[in-house]
């Protein structure tokens, strides 16, 4: 191998600036796409951990005889807000699901009227009516859990 040859394996200064340019453009376009993409993730996970945890809250009312309460706290906007269910004797059981921090710091939650609480009766029937909670992210987008008087739960994911 000659002298010549030995120097030219270098990597020169405008090849290597024209990388760097390319990786500035790229992270540009995909940073924004990323926040949003979290930001859907978190509506859309939110809305399907509140789906299940009515359905558990009723199946468990059902196959224990006992009433579940369901408590909701609302904000006026993203984040925040609440859900709790709580299972009196002899189950003493209890879950809230936190919306506006930790897993869920881009969305929060509003109720239909009647603002609630709900209750599911040992028989999977919701009470005082059927109710809707709404989940709307920073973009404003939104995700829907509801519930029918029979207590059949069903999610819209927009």
């Amino acid at each position: 191998m000659t002298a010549r040859a030995m120097a030219q394996r270098g990597v020169t200064l405008i090849e290597l600036l024209t990388v760097i340019a390319v990786i500035g453009t790229l992270m540009a376009i995909a940073v924004p796409s990323m926040r949003t993409w979290s930001i859907q993730h978190q509506r859309s996970a939110a809305a399907s951990e509140l789906f299940a945890l009515i359905n558990q809250a009723r199946s468990m009312a059902v196959s224990t005889s006992t009433q579940a309460q369901i408590t909701v706290v609302t904000v006026a906007g993203p984040p925040g807000g609440s859900v709790s269910v709580q299972i009196g004797a002899p189950i003493n059981w209890t879950r809230t699901i936190n919306l506006g921090g930790g897993s869920y710091n881009a969305v929060g939650i509003t109720a239909a009227a009647p603002a609630g609480p709900y209750t599911i009766t040992p028989r999977g029937t919701v009470q005082p009516n059927a109710f809707t909670l709404t989940i709307r992210d920073r973009n404003n987008q939104q995700a829907t859990v509801a519930t029918g008087l029979l207590g059949d739960v069903t999610v819209t994911i927009q």
